[in-house]
Order: structure tokens, then C-alpha cells, then sequence
């Protein structure tokens, strides 16, 4: 053999090596899906879950399109579009305890032209239906300063809803982008007047999330989690079902993201965190990465948590920002995470994994890698549950990806295509 062959020869076993004592490391293991798929959208989608059923929502011009989100059309509906008006930029579609939804869009002046200096205008469009026969379909406009204030969140109840606002972006805020609201609609538009709740402008909160402990229902109340003011800690919080009577759970340092299951809050949270961990040469050793962490609280006790840590070790480049989570029917907890793998060769790949998390602790010994993307990473990443311990991974994808807010909504105006993959698998025997 020659000096180059053997050279080569070493090189490719040294790599192979690599790539099973990572696998090793990172506790990966191959999985069985249940189905996979591929759609394309006409213009990006968001996943609702309607009737025990996930769907895409879908705005092009005055047609809402749901559909099974391996793309089987479901329902249509068109509504009115206001005189003089453009719509684009779908987000925040939520389903009422009614069997409504509640389509959020912003529009914009059709008359404006895109390099103009004339200031452009903004509106909010709120889209209210019933898909299975689109009666009383209408078209609520709310004039909210959309240049100044951005829709946050949503809470969906029985035949009302609550808007959550909170400056821009794009705005230069000291202490970060305040949280305003709830402002409080009911099915046919109308606004209720709230009085005497806990989250308003004098006690605004800074990028906040929050959900109701019970679907559709305020009876419970709401788990909160926000920043504080200095922007150095999470405040973690129950509060009753007039947002009032805060029960404090948590402090918690610095975070790059946190996140809970939207669609069924109950009482846990994931978050990043920077802290020192062991470094990879040396046990002894210790450097600062960010480490993904999920906490659990009982409500009746708030004291009594436990913590689990998923992703400390030093070799597995973690994303901060990048992960998602779902609930099982047992109460366990599924997370998506993502993880950026380099090469000898300069290449690289971004690998999805599921990781089984319990509530006294525990975690699964293996990570599922359900997907891999080489030289690139996944758009938008979605995980739901189907149900009976069945969870899907959803990956979104657009040929071109806008950060700019106006340069978003003109880019929505067209006939953009976005990619939808989708892998299942059974996460219970």
C-alpha cells in the first residue's frame, strides 16, 4: 500500500471512530417512524390543534386553508378584506373552546410602494370562523400602533381571548421589550373591559410567556414566566384567574430561551443556562457553555421541584435557542433538541434528537436522532403530540428567510413556497 492510500486509509478509520464514540457519547440510538412526509405550503403555515387534531393554517390573500399537516386539505374559508388593504404575515392562529378560530394577520396599506420614505401602514387583522361551515365569518380590524407594539402572545378560552402586546423590536427600549396587556375580545370582536389585574402598563413585564393550567379555561389560573426588568433573572409565578394573588416559584439567572408545552401548560419549564461544566480534555477542568435544563413544580407545594439536566456534556454543541417540548400521556416530557456536529474536514452537520424526560428527575439513557442536515440547519422546528404517546418532529422551511420585519410581510404578500417535513414516532410501548 502506498504512503498516500495508507494515510487516507487511517484518516477515513479515524473518522469513522469519531463518529461512533460521539454517537456513544451524545447516547443516540436508530428509531422506527411511525410516518414521515413532506408537503409543500403555499405561503409559511402554522400548526393549530383543532379537534384532537393537528392542522396547518394556511392565509393566501382572503382564503384560510387548514389542512392535515402532511397537507390532506381539511376546510376553506374566505373572509373580507378592509378597502385599500394588503394581507400578509399570518401568526398566533387559536382555536376557542367553541370550536372557533381565531386567525391573526397583519395588513398593510396596499397603496404604499415598497423603497418609498412615506411611513407605511400597519394594522392588525383578526380573522374569527367556524371552519366546518364558515358562518359568521368576520374580519375584526384593530389600528394598534403595529409599528410601535408586536403581538406576543395569545390565550385562548371558551368564546374570549386575550392579546398580549409588546414594544418592538425594532425599538430601542432600556429595558427590553415590555410586555403589555391582556386585552380581552370575545367571539363576535367586542372588547371586555378587565379590571383590576395584576399584568398591566404599571406593572409591565419584559418577554414574557404565559398560558392557562387549564385549556380554554381561566378557572385554574396561569403559569408565568418573564424577565425581569434588569434583565438578569427569570421570574417563574402562578397567578389566580384574574392574573392577581402571584405565587412565587422560581428565580432563575440569566437565560437564553425557555419554553412549555402551549398546548397543554401544566407545570414545568425548559430553559437554557449558562454555566461551567467539565471540560471535554480535562474532568477536572471546568468552562462555560450553555446547558438545557427542565424543572418541575408541584402547584399545591411550589417548593418542592426537581431539576434535570439534558445536555452538559462538552461535546455536544448545543443550540441555546434552539429546542421545543411536548407532554405525554403519563405525564413525562419530550424535548427536541438541536446540536451542531463539526468534521475533520471543515464540514458539518445540525442532528435533531428527542430525549425522554420524567418528573422525579430521570431521563432516558439514549437520545432518539430523528433527523440530520448537512452544512445547514432546519428552518422552524415543531414538536407535537399526536396522542397516545405518539409525537411528531415538524420542520419548516422557506427558500428564502427575511429578519426584517417589512421586508417579512412584503415577502408573505407572495407566492413564497415553504417546505413542511414531518417524522413520527411512538414514544410509549
Amino acid at each position: 500500500m502506498s504512503r498516500r492510500n495508507l494515510v487516507a486509509s487511517l484518516v477515513c478509520s479515524t473518522c469513522v471512530l469519531l463518529f461512533f464514540y460521539l454517537e456513544q457519547l451524545r447516547g443516540a440510538k436508530a428509531v422506527e417512524f411511525t410516518k414521515t412526509w413532506s408537503t409543500d405550503f403555499k405561503n409559511k403555515p402554522e400548526i393549530v390543534k383543532f379537534n384532537d387534531e393537528y392542522l396547518a393554517v394556511v392565509v393566501h390573500k382572503n382564503l384560510i386553508n387548514l389542512t392535515s399537516i402532511d397537507g390532506i386539505q381539511k376546510y376553506a374559508c374566505k373572509f373580507s378584506i378592509p378597502p385599500n388593504r394588503t394581507v400578509g404575515l399570518l401568526s398566533h392562529p387559536m382555536v376557542l373552546g367553541n370550536g372557533k378560530l381565531v386567525v391573526h394577520v397583519w395588513a398593510m396599506d396596499s397603496n404604499w410602494i415598497p423603497g418609498s420614505k412615506d411611513p407605511i401602514g400597519l394594522w392588525d387583522l383578526f380573522i374569527i370562523f367556524d371552519p366546518h361551515d364558515c358562518s359568521s365569518t368576520m374580519t375584526i380590524e384593530k389600528d394598534t400602533n403595529s409599528i410601535r407594539y408586536e403581538l406576543q402572545q395569545v390565550i385562548p378560552y371558551h368564546d374570549t381571548f386575550d392579546l398580549f402586546y409588546r414594544e418592538h423590536t425594532n425599538r430601542r427600549v432600556p429595558s427590553g421589550r415590555t410586555s403589555l396587556g391582556p386585552r380581552r375580545y370575545n367571539d363576535k370582536g367586542k372588547r371586555i373591559a378587565m379590571i383590576g389585574y395584576l399584568l398591566g402598563p404599571e406593572q409591565a413585564m419584559v418577554d414574557m410567556k404565559i398560558g392557562s393550567l387549564k385549556r380554554n379555561d381561566a378557572f385554574e389560573g396561569y403559569f408565568l414566566a418573564n424577565l425581569r426588568g434588569d434583565q438578569k433573572t427569570l421570574l417563574l409565578r402562578y397567578l389566580d384567574s384574574n392574573f392577581r394573588e402571584p405565587r412565587e416559584i422560581k428565580v432563575l439567572p440569566r437565560l437564553s430561551a425557555f419554553s412549555f408545552d402551549e398546548s397543554d401548560v401544566k407545570d414545568s419549564l425548559c430553559y437554557s443556562q449558562f454555566e461551567k461544566v467539565p471540560n471535554n480534555q480535562d474532568s477536572a477542568q471546568r468552562e462555560k457553555k450553555w446547558v438545557l435544563k427542565c424543572d418541575f413544580f408541584d402547584r399545591k407545594y411550589p417548593d418542592q421541584q426537581t431539576t434535570v439536566k439534558l445536555s452538559d456534556q462538552p461535546e455536544s454543541h448545543f443550540d441555546k435557542s434552539r429546542f421545543s417540548v411536548s407532554i405525554l400521556p403519563d405525564d413525562s416530557r419530550v424535548v427536541l433538541l438541536e446540536f451542531k456536529v463539526s468534521h475533520l474536514n471543515g464540514s458539518y452537520n445540525y442532528e435533531y434528537y428527542l430525549q425522554r424526560v420524567y418528573n422525579n428527575g430521570t431521563t432516558d439513557n439514549e437520545r432518539l436522532l430523528v433527523a440530520t442536515y448537512t452544512n445547514d440547519r432546519a428552518g422552524q422546528m415543531r414538536l407535537v403530540s399526536l396522542g397516545e404517546g405518539e409525537v411528531c418532529v415538524i420542520f419548516m422551511n422557506k427558500l428564502e428567510t427575511s429578519y426584517n420585519v417589512m421586508l417579512s410581510i412584503l415577502a408573505s404578500l407572495s407566492d413564497d413556497i415553504t417546505n413542511v417535513k414531518g417524522k413520527c414516532i411512538k414514544m410509549l410501548s
